[in-house]
């Protein structure tokens, strides 16, 4: 093939010039040489289909004309309506329960952050990762396992947020009753979410 290097102007103005089956050489190198550059990458949008698992074999009525799907074949409806069938290994490749990947859009949203590497904005409640590193001999089980709560951070110390304590910290800038005791270690904090909009809200 010709080395895309080459102006490809002046292949068009010179191939008028020679003989004819040169000419329909290098036009048919042109041509392809034309698609190359133009080429473009993309990828799936993330749609919804249904599909089931068959287990007898079966001829489908595709776009394409029958197809035929074996025993352990995953048989889709696309988002026209249209049928195929497809193998197990590409499906599994290709596709996931839809549950699973909402649930897993949602969690990519939000990250938790280390406090070692930033710590919330002084006075706003925030999802927290906690762990108890001297519990009570009763609750012994919970030793240094990660638990989720909501706290506040006001003034370098944490607080277990509430919307009295958080009345008290905005009021007195401190809450004895619910600081986080020096036993209990956060870890890692996230933005809570924003509140949800009723019809109300979004007139």
């Amino acid at each position: 093939m010709l080395n895309n290097a080459i102006n490809m102007d002046g292949i068009a103005t010179g191939i008028a010039n020679l003989p004819e089956s040169i000419s329909s050489i290098i036009n048919d190198e042109y041509k392809k040489l034309a698609k190359e550059e133009i080429k473009m990458k993309f990828r799936k949008k993330p749609v919804v289909i249904e599909a089931y698992q068959t287990d007898i074999p079966l001829d489908i009525e595709t776009l394409e004309g029958v197809m035929h799907a074996n025993p352990g074949d995953w048989i889709i409806t696309g988002v026209n309506g249209e049928k195929y069938p497809c193998k197990p290994d590409i499906f599994e490749k290709t596709y996931e329960p839809a549950e699973e990947g909402i649930m897993q859009d949602l969690k990519q949203e939000s990250k938790w952050i280390p406090v070692t590497e930033r710590l919330p904005e002084n006075g706003f409640p925030v999802n927290i990762v906690w762990l108890n590193h001297q519990p009570e001999s009763y609750y012994s089980i919970v030793k240094d396992k990660p638990f989720v709560a909501t706290g506040i951070y006001r003034n370098g110390a944490w607080y277990w947020w509430s919307t009295t304590t958080e009345d008290y910290l905005n009021e007195y800038g401190e809450c004895e009753w619910d600081k986080v005791d020096p036993s209990i270690e956060i870890t890692y904090w996230m933005p809570l979410p924003e509140i949800p909009k009723g019809e109300d809200d979004a007139e």
